[in-house]
């Protein structure tokens, strides 16, 4: 742009010397009024375009202005859903985010108490009934990482052994009063925090348990069999072993929901109060 005000300016120049050369050269008063006319012109054609590069210059610097507003969203440009879900960690760092599955094994303690509601049994052998046995299942679930904080849902299915027993005060156990444990399915909600390769956790939520009980009575026999709502908390501990791979251990506590038995073989009804408590170390997979 400078360079054309420069040569409008030049030729302004050229034209007024011509017009005073032009001006020795003619006696026409008219013609001398033509050549300055002309120059008129040109000086107004210098300020007009003086005025084109003060305007071009502004839209410049507005274009800059917005161009500095809009490099403080570039972080968030183009960000995915997927992105949004979830913070990836530090270059080198341990990563939990994202889908996870695996599998555990360990030791199971259960826990029963039976309520004599019309006091037939005398309250005998009927409360603190355990047992100790193997559990053993899968699991998987989702995280979201934000720096050294981890948080996600988690389910998990697992098979166990448990049979609290009770003779109810025969010496002969002619009567045994038997809860036996299943399976639990539970789903929780997970948080933790990240020291070092490891992620400490807490977990809580919703359990699901299969629970038989039988009553024999001398080859009589009532029994029943049912699935029942309680809760699961869980405290556990993982540390990234692999790439992808990740060794769990994990506490894991599950309480039943109080259960009404219509025992049919003496014709008595009684409560009953379970839970069980576990201990399982794992392997999971990390997909990330």
């Amino acid at each position: 742009m400078k360079k054309y005000l420069l040569a409008a300016t030049v030729a302004a120049l050229m034209s007024a010397t011509m017009a005073v050369s032009a001006s020795a050269a003619v006696s026409s008063q008219d013609e001398i009024k033509m050549l300055r006319a002309e120059i008129q012109k040109l000086v107004q054609r210098v300020d007009e375009l003086q005025k084109n590069q003060g305007q071009q210059q502004k839209q410049v610097e507005l274009q800059q202005q917005q161009v500095k507003e809009l490099s403080k969203f570039e972080p968030a440009a183009g960000g995915s859903a997927a992105a949004l879900a979830h913070v990836e960690p530090a270059a080198g760092g341990p990563n939990w985010a994202g889908f996870y599955a695996g599998a555990q094994l360990g030791l199971a303690h259960s826990n029963t108490d039976y309520g004599d509601l019309d006091d037939y049994y005398d309250n005998q052998e009927m409360n603190a009934l355990t047992d100790f046995g193997v559990i053993g299942g899968l699991f998987g679930g989702y995280n979201v990482q934000h720096g050294s904080t981890v948080y996600g849902v988690e389910a998990g299915v697992n098979m166990l052994s448990n049979e609290d027993r009770s003779c109810v005060g025969d010496p002969d156990c002619s009567e045994t009063l038997t809860t036996d444990f299943k399976g639990i399915a539970t789903l929780k909600a997970r948080g933790g925090f990240i020291h070092d390769n490891s992620l400490f956790y807490v977990a809580a939520g919703p359990a699901l348990a299969r629970v038989d009980f039988e009553n024999n009575d001398d080859a009589s026999v009532f029994s029943e069999a049912d699935w029942r709502w309680g809760y699961a908390a869980a405290i556990g501990v993982e540390n990234i072993i692999g790439n992808n791979l990740a060794l769990r251990l994990q506490a894991e506590h599950v309480s039943l929901n109080d259960e009404t038995i219509n025992d049919t073989v003496n014709a008595t009804p009684f409560g009953e109060t379970s839970q069980n408590t576990s201990l399982t170390a794992g392997l999971a997979w990390l997909f990330n």
